[in-house]
């Protein structure tokens, strides 16, 4: 029993590494996109510089040309809601596997604390394959996942001219109220009528999950980008 203990911490702790080294590399993914957007637009201005080089030697009517400064506001701003919505997704996607996968593997280590029902606040756990070890599982992965996502969000995807000093307490409210809060409540009926469903306490959690996560990447992207990371009106 404890050589199957210890394994499960080992594999635990292998996916907490691989997990991190999914952040670093989402971060720099985006981080080489962006130098790739740079060097593509330094390469259409070249083009046009030489055009307008061209037009001079040959004695024509030298071509107006565009601001740098102005050009990739413009581009920037055509662009903006696709682009963010692009780097949110990927930043989603890491902090998504990152929950699904704690949440399960910390349901399996605290798998003897769901043998009796849970109740605190407005969370109920039957006790039926799911309890205290549940609720530790979901409300850790839950937090783990959001730390991951607001600090991503806000360095990379976003970069809002709100402060800190704001941003993290509505991103906190937020997360209490619609991601935690919410989910916490409803999602021990959902596991509770996806184990009677399946018959497998383990698929029940991860598919609860995961629908759970679909449902904050939803409320986390309007909130943030609408509320708690916006832009200032000029």
């Amino acid at each position: 029993m404890e050589d199957k203990e210890k394994a499960i911490i080992t594999d635990s702790e292998n996916i907490i590494a691989e997990t991190k080294n999914a952040i670093t590399e989402t971060e720099s993914v985006i981080t080489e996109t962006e130098s790739v957007i740079s060097e593509t637009e330094s390469v259409i201005s070249e083009a046009e510089i030489g055009e307008v080089q061209t037009a001079e030697a040959e004695g024509a009517e030298p071509l107006k040309e565009i601001p740098l400064k102005e050009k990739l506001k413009a581009m920037a701003e055509k662009y903006k809601n696709t682009w963010q919505l692009i780097k949110f997704t990927l930043v989603s996607m890491t902090a998504g596997v990152t929950e699904l996968v704690l949440a399960l593997v910390l349901n399996i280590i605290l798998r003897g604390m769901n043998g009796e029902p849970f109740e605190w606040f407005i969370f109920k756990f039957n006790g039926t394959g799911q309890g205290a070890g549940t609720f530790i599982s979901f409300l850790v992965s839950i937090c783990v996942a959001q730390v991951i996502a607001f600090t991503i969000n806000f360095k990379k995807t976003f970069k809002p001219e709100t402060n800190l000093s704001f941003a993290i307490p509505a991103y906190v409210v937020m997360v209490i109220v619609f991601i935690i809060g919410l989910q916490m409540f409803f999602l021990p009926y959902l596991t509770d009528a996806l184990n009677r469903l399946f018959g497998i306490e383990d698929l029940a959690v991860f598919s609860a999950k995961l629908i759970g996560a679909l449902y904050a990447f939803v409320v986390t992207f309007v909130c943030s980008k609408y509320i708690i990371m916006r832009e200032k009106k000029e």
